[in-house]
Order: structure tokens, then C-alpha cells, then sequence
């Protein structure tokens, strides 16, 4: 039997085949790789539960064994006196106070910055009759944005692990779970160092990725 004549029958010619095998590679060559269904989350995403617990739990004592050493029932009382109308000021509220004592230490927390006494209206303000627990409340949230903010400074210069490293120190020290229990703005103020202090490192971070000097070094 002729061959040519065996390819007309099947509607082909030898060039044909030929042809139709090298479509077919560079068809399988086209397709891409298979890709997973889910792909595996990078490992900060991965290690920051952990530091949120880490800065949440040890802390949860402080809401249930308050420092009640002055002047933290001080600020309790400028919290208060915020709700009662005195939003900028809240040295007037000393007329109400009789010892004299107690009133020159009133005045002297009345003079310090009043954001802690805001934050502490905004809990009186959303709680039960006022309950206490308002005034220790920002003072352990502080307490924990800091074990976080301690664990971006440790991410953004050496990675995940000696962030974490200095989550679980910080969140574990006995004088920060201290500080959560009182009514002062101490942990607020550690919240602003470290703020600053994380933005600086990261502009430091950006500018050396960037391979450019700072703006400020030169003309």
C-alpha cells in the first residue's frame, strides 16, 4: 500500500505530523508551573499572634490587682473631673477636695498633660457607673502597644526572631507589669518613646535601602 496514500486517509501528510507535534510542544512549553492553592504566609505574618499574646496575657493581672499608691487615685479623680466638664483644665477641681495634702497633690497631677486623663474619661464614659477599673484600663493598653512597638524596633533591624526575643523579655519584665497596674501615664509615655524611636529606625531602614544620602547631608 502506498504510504502517502495511508496520510491522505487519515487527512494528513508526513509535513503534517510534523508540524502538529511541534505545536503541541510549544503548547505544553507555554503552560506555567502548577501553583499551590494557598500560599504559605511569610513568617512575621506567622510570629506576630504570638507577640500579641505575649504582650496581652501577663498583663491581664494588672485589671484584677490595682496599685492604689499615690498619686494613681490622683489621676482617677482628674478622669473624673474631666467628665464633669472640665476637658482643658482640671485644676478648679481642687476646691472640692478638703485635706490640704491631698489637694496640692491633685493640683500637681492637674498640671501634667492631660491626655492619660481623656483616655481615662473615654473608659469611665463607656463603663458602668464609672467603675474604677477606667483609670487602670490605659495604662495596661500602653502596656501593650509597647510589647508590640518592642517587637517592630527588633523586625525592622535584625527580623523576626530577635523581635519576638524582645517581646518575650519585655513583656515578661516585672517593673513594665508594674507600671500596668497603676493609674499613671508612665506606659503612655514609654508608647511615645518608642514610637519615635521606631520611626526613626525606619527612615534610617528606607534610606539605606535606597542607596541615596539623606536629604539634609548635602546640597
Amino acid at each position: 500500500m502506498d504510504p502517502d496514500l495511508s496520510w491522505r486517509l487519515q487527512g494528513q501528510v508526513p509535513g503534517d505530523q510534523g508540524r502538529a507535534l511541534a505545536s503541541g510542544k510549544s503548547r505544553e512549553g507555554a503552560f506555567s508551573p502548577a501553583q499551590p492553592l494557598v500560599r504559605p504566609a511569610p513568617r512575621s505574618a506567622m510570629v506576630f499572634p504570638l507577640v500579641v499574646l505575649v504582650a496581652v496575657l501577663p498583663g491581664m493581672a494588672a485589671l484584677n490587682s490595682w496599685d492604689l499608691t499615690p498619686p494613681g487615685p490622683m489621676w482617677g479623680l482628674r478622669g473624673l473631673a474631666v467628665l464633669d466638664g472640665l476637658v482643658l483644665d482640671q485644676t478648679p477641681a481642687t476646691d472640692g477636695i478638703k485635706p490640704i495634702q491631698e489637694a496640692a497633690a491633685f493640683r500637681a497631677v492637674a498640671y501634667q498633660p492631660p491626655l492619660y486623663a481623656w483616655m481615662e474619661a473615654v473608659a469611665f464614659w463607656l463603663s458602668v457607673n464609672r467603675n474604677p477599673i477606667g483609670s487602670i484600663l490605659p495604662s495596661y493598653l500602653a502596656g501593650v502597644v509597647a510589647v508590640a512597638l518592642v517587637y517592630l524596633h527588633g523586625w525592622i533591624w535584625r527580623g523576626t526572631g530577635l523581635g519576638l526575643s524582645g517581646a518575650i523579655l519585655v513583656g515578661f519584665n516585672q517593673n513594665l507589669l508594674s507600671r500596668m497596674q497603676e493609674a499613671t501615664p508612665a506606659t503612655l509615655v514609654l508608647c511615645g518613646v518608642l514610637s519615635a524611636l521606631l520611626a526613626y529606625g525606619w527612615h534610617e531602614r528606607v534610606t539605606a535601602e535606597s542607596g541615596g544620602p539623606p536629604r539634609w547631608a548635602g546640597p
